[in-house]
Order: structure tokens, then C-alpha cells, then sequence
């Protein structure tokens, strides 16, 4: 069976047995449980001496006649594949998004029978169960480990997608637009990757993305679950060449309020996507009615028609650099 210190500093098991382990936290002035509920224990185990990770137990909260734990339980497959290894481990605490160590050790795996168990014949086994005492700072103080018989509480099982991930964008997908993927709903599980897939390559790894090329792309989420399985949700768009803009006119008619002039630019062209362009008025032959040219000494004034996607008109304003006559 899994034999561990009582200070978790050492952990030994035989190959191809089960490993049931799980943690309780209490405060030790008043022996009550801490709130399990704003914390997420997990179980990281690392090659020697590399501290590259080789594997990790997501702790599942679990909250029955023994009080609220966490319980980190896989079959024997896990002992089996580390056998004559000795690794490295550390409980961790992922309080408010951090990562604090609670608890490290080694861990190693030693020669036993060739049979590997499975989840089935597991229940009845002996547990350790430890409960961690903190203070009032937060820190551990105090260890106390129990050997219980383990009735199948938190049995991991096989993540799953409840709600798949997904892309949005403005409108047609297309080249310069950009792009947002969402997170799948899981269940038993967590996300451990987030990609966006150009066939097999990775191209990056934030949500907010602008593909600079047509074709296929992927927003591929890979989650781990509370079994050690992954599984991944994709979300497939065809990226279309960017929409030729059109032409865009100004109207004659304008809006005049003391030094402020308003136009209405018009667009053809697509008009599924949002866009902004720059334009001008030259002073010498175009400056609005009713304005002198006085007004419009420096040659011209620039503006910004933002369209809507969709909308094939918008307003711009543009200031006179001087103070416009009175009319």
C-alpha cells in the first residue's frame, strides 16, 4: 500500500498499486475546517532533479460524514509507469490564482506483483488521509495523518465537454479581423492549453486573434481530467480574403455648428465588417457651404468615419482651424 511520513516529506509504493491519498485543512487554534470551496489542491510530481512534471493529480473536492478533502486517487497504471523511479513532489495550493507549496517530498516506487489494479478492486483499501492544521498567517503547522478504508469517495472519472468551445468574430471571418475563441464548459476536469491550429501548427495561444492568412484555422482547448485522461474541444472557421472596402463619397449635405462641421460619408462595397477610414476636406474647392475659405487657412481638415459593421453610412466632424464667421 501507499506508505507516507507523516510529515509528507516521503512517500513509498509498490508498482501497479492504487494510490489513495487525500487532505483536509483545518485551523489549528479552533480545529474547524477551512473553507475547501476557494481552493484547489494539487498533487505535482516532477522528474529528479529537472523539475520538469511528469504528472499531476488535480485534487477533487469531496465533502461527506468525513468533513470536506480533497482526494487524489488513481489506479495502479500510476505506481506502474514510475516503477523504479524516484520522483520528486509537491502539494500545491492554488489560493486566488497563486501557487504556494503546502507540503514536498520523494516519492519512490518499488517491485511488487504484475498485476496492475484497477478502480474496480480498489474500494476497501486503506487510504491515508492527512489533515494539514493552519494558523492564522495562513501556514501550515501541524500534520496528522489517519490509514482509512477507502470507499470510493472522489472516484476519478473521464472529463467532458458540457458546453464545446467556440469562435465569434464581428462578421465574416476574414483576413485582418479579429478573431475570439471561448472556452468549452467542463466537467471533471480543467483546461491545461489553449491553441489556435493552422492544420497541426500552432500559430498562438491568446483568446483574442487576427489571422493574417486564408484558409482553415482552429481555437483547439485541451483539458485534463480528474483520471489523467485529456480530451480536446475544437472549433473550426474558414478564413475568407479581407473585403475589397469599397468606395466611400461624402455628402453635399453638412451639418454646421460654430466651428464644428459633420458629414455623412456613404460606403458600397461589404459591408458586414466594422471600419474606420481617414477623411479629408481640402479647403480650396471643398470646404463646406457657408464656411469662408478664410476658415480654412492650414489647406485642409482631416477626420475619422468609424462604420458599423453592417451600416453603410457614418458621421465625421471636422473643426474649422479658424473661428468660423457668423452666418
Amino acid at each position: 500500500m501507499l506508505q507516507v511520513a507523516d510529515t509528507l516529506t516521503s512517500m513509498t509504493i509498490a508498482a501497479g498499486e492504487a494510490f489513495i491519498m487525500s487532505i483536509q485543512l483545518r485551523n489549528r487554534a479552533t480545529n474547524m475546517p477551512l473553507d475547501h470551496t476557494v481552493r484547489r489542491l494539487a498533487l505535482v510530481f516532477y522528474s529528479g532533479g529537472t523539475r520538469a512534471v511528469v504528472e499531476t493529480i488535480e485534487g477533487a473536492y469531496v465533502n461527506d460524514a468525513r468533513g470536506p478533502r480533497f482526494a487524489f486517487v488513481r489506479d495502479g497504471s500510476l505506481s506502474n509507469g514510475f516503477y523504479g523511479s524516484t520522483l520528486q513532489y509537491e502539494v500545491t495550493d492554488r489560493l486566488f490564482g497563486s501557487r504556494s507549496v503546502l507540503a514536498r517530498g520523494t516519492m519512490a516506487v518499488e517491485a511488487s506483483a504484475a498485476t496492475v489494479e484497477t478502480f474496480g478492486s480498489i474500494i476497501g483499501r486503506t487510504e491515508a488521509q492527512f489533515t494539514l492544521y493552519f494558523d492564522d498567517a495562513n501556514i501550515v503547522r501541524l500534520m496528522e495523518q489517519d490509514l482509512l478504508p477507502y470507499g470510493g469517495a472522489a472516484l476519478p472519472v473521464a472529463p467532458t465537454i458540457t458546453t464545446p468551445a467556440a469562435i465569434s468574430s464581428d462578421g465574416t471571418p476574414q483576413v485582418g479581423e479579429q478573431l475570439t475563441g471561448t472556452d468549452p464548459v467542463v466537467a471533471n476536469g480543467s483546461i491545461t492549453r489553449r491553441r489556435w491550429l493552422r492544420g497541426s501548427t500552432a500559430v498562438a495561444t491568446t483568446q483574442a486573434y487576427t489571422p493574417d492568412a486564408t484558409g482553415p484555422l482552429t481555437w483547439s482547448v485541451e483539458v485534463l481530467g480528474l483520471d489523467g485522461s485529456t480530451i480536446t474541444s475544437d472549433s473550426t472557421i474558414t478564413v475568407a480574403a479581407a473585403a475589397t472596402p469599397g468606395t466611400v463619397i461624402v455628402d453635399p449635405i453638412v451639418t454646421r455648428n460654430g466651428q464644428q462641421y459633420t458629414f455623412i460619408a456613404r460606403r458600397t462595397g461589404d459591408l458586414s465588417s466594422a471600419t474606420s477610414r481617414t477623411m479629408q476636406v481640402a479647403a480650396s474647392t471643398d470646404y463646406p457651404p457657408g464656411s469662408p475659405a478664410s476658415d480654412w487657412p492650414g489647406g485642409y481638415a482631416a477626420a475619422t468615419a468609424n462604420f458599423a459593421a453592417g451600416s453603410a453610412t457614418a458621421p465625421f466632424t471636422i473643426t474649422a482651424p479658424v473661428a468660423a464667421q457668423p452666418e
